[in-house]
């Protein structure tokens, strides 16, 4: 049985709710009780870092400044009198310390927290048991207690790992009988709380009558998860139970930091991008800048770069420069080049089309390339964050997906114990490079080429592959095993015959699925078919 609360559950406090957040607001107006302010009112929302500082802190003055920018910093209206997130966060403390006592202050209890961080959720649903008092009796339904208690958000804005709704069930503590979950959305959904019911003992109807009933999270998890192709994937079942509590209860403090280093990091990119124009003072250059990443063994990956330049009038050579900066801003490598369009160097009718590579640890990198052209001085630049990890990843990862027709067959003594050759890379004894352009012939053969990170304890993966024409699958193939060739790394690579697609721009589209930790990833790039 299942009771719905009315619109106003969340909205009770009525006359005295205003007249008590009145009181908190003086409250924290006058002289502040600072241990209570840490480790009651701020404590679901501060971050490590600020709470380190505060308690960095000798004197009042010096607290009452910190207090002050706490709430500055987190005001969305910073140029009025009013702090609207302050007040909504004391109006949420007051309604969660009234409405979810449970022995112990409200917002110290699992539905305080949710709600300081959250709010009030989507939609609540109350569950009652089906208690009997003796053998021949049963206790009526409107004097039972609920003992489960289903909240539902429809969005976590800010999660890293899931974002979809999620739906938490909290249960009492205590009890005998076993206490079944009503989730609605899926089958996958019903299973997982089944799990979590397993997993963490919920507790059934035998204290409804106690004062004081404490009530314990328990994450249900998102009711399905749906791959590109809209088939149902397995549940990926209770590993994920931490991420997902991770996500519901960050932070807002610790949010609020990521957001500041971020807006940091673009600023000094654009900070830096106007010191290059303004020492340049040269009419801009549009250039266009991709790259891709492949293990090569032994901390080391081969970077293919593609630099373009769009044709103009009159045509003119351009210098190319490009270089990879370390974390620690020193220059890790670089090279200078010239394309001369009467030498024909990369250029097509719509422009210079220039590759090149580089060869690079794991680690953060900044690449950096300038283009110029020599009579003009017209100057653009582009840079793109490298961050290359080869460290056993938590769940499939597939890293980038090579287009090309660039192939060649090596000796076999050559390519034994090979993992590169110069600028490319080996797969079964084949050394590819990158496509010149994204364009093929009919006659052509397409080389596909990836690889497969896979987590601790997986030892193959399924991959499939599908061209896509204007939305529509017009080749697939059969699934196909990969199995570790390296260190937690498998590869994929295939050849296939063009003449049987007609001309046109294809998307093709790699899935790889991992059976063990029931995880997948999915790689995509374009190509163009010419006509005859």
């Amino acid at each position: 049985m299942t009771d719905q609360p009315g619109p106003n559950r969340f909205t009770r406090l009525g006359l005295a709710g205003a007249i008590l957040l009145l009181a908190a607001a003086a409250e924290t107006s006058g002289a502040t009780n600072y241990k209570k302010w840490l480790q009651q009112e701020v404590v679901w929302i501060i971050s490590k870092a600020e709470e380190e500082a505060f308690l960095a802190l000798k004197d009042r003055a010096s607290r009452d400044r910190f207090i002050e920018e706490f709430w500055r910093r987190r005001d969305p209206t910073p140029g009025t009198e009013r702090n609207e997130y302050k007040e909504e966060h004391y109006r949420r403390l007051l309604f969660a310390n009234k409405m979810f006592r449970e022995g112990v202050p409200g917002w110290k209890t699992d539905r305080g927290r949710v709600y300081i961080l959250h709010g009030q959720p989507d939609s609540e649903s109350f569950f009652r048991s089906r208690s009997a008092i003796s053998a021949t009796r049963e206790i009526p339904s409107t004097a039972r207690s609920p003992n489960t208690i289903l909240w539902s958000y429809h969005n976590n804005p800010n999660a890293r790992y899931y974002k979809g709704e999620i739906r938490l069930v909290f249960q009492p503590n205590s009890g005998m009988n076993r206490q079944a979950f009503v989730l609605s959305e899926s089958k996958t959904a019903q299973d997982r709380a089944e799990q979590m019911s397993r997993q963490f003992f919920p507790a059934s109807d035998s204290n409804w009558f106690e004062a004081d009933i404490r009530y314990r999270l328990v994450m249900a998890g998102p009711p399905a998860i749906i791959n590109a192709m809209g088939a149902e994937l397995p549940n990926s079942g209770l590993g994920e139970f931490s991420r997902y509590l991770d996500d519901l209860l960050r932070s807002p403090g610790e949010l609020l930091e990521e957001r500041e280093r971020e807006l940091a990091r673009r600023q000094a990119i654009r900070q830096e991008l106007a010191e290059v124009s303004a020492e340049v003072a040269f009419e801009p250059l549009e250039v266009g800048l991709s790259s891709q990443a492949f293990w090569r063994g032994n901390n080391e990956w081969w970077l293919p770069i593609q630099i373009t330049v769009p044709a103009r009038e009159p045509a003119e050579a351009v210098d190319v420069y490009a270089a990879l900066i370390d974390a620690e801003g020193k220059l890790f490598d670089e090279f200078v080049d010239s394309l001369d369009p009467e030498a024909g160097g990369g250029q097509r009718a719509e422009g210079f089309e220039y590759r090149n590579s580089f060869t690079l640890p794991s680690g953060e990198f900044l690449l950096r390339v300038v283009a110029r052209g020599q009579e003009s001085r017209a100057t653009g630049v582009q840079q793109q964050q490298i961050r290359l990890a080869d460290a056993t990843p938590e769940k499939l990862r597939m890293d980038t997906l090579l287009v090309t027709n660039r192939v060649s067959l090596l000796p076999e003594e050559q390519a034994a114990g090979t993992a590169s050759v110069g600028a490319g890379v080996v797969f079964d004894r084949t050394h590819l490079l990158p496509s010149r352009s994204d364009r093929f012939q009919p006659d052509n053969y397409l080389f596909l080429y990836s690889q497969v990170w896979l987590p601790a304890g997986s030892e193959s993966a399924t991959i499939n592959v599908n061209f896509i024409l204007d939305g529509e699958i017009v080749r697939r193939t059969d699934p196909r095993k990969v199995k570790i060739a390296g260190t937690c790394l498998a590869e994929y690579g295939s050849a296939f015959p063009l003449e049987d697609l007609q001309p046109g721009s294809y998307t093709v589209h790699l899935q790889a699925i991992d059976p063990v930790s029931r995880s997948y990833a999915i790689q995509r790039a374009s190509f163009r078919i010419e006509d005859r």
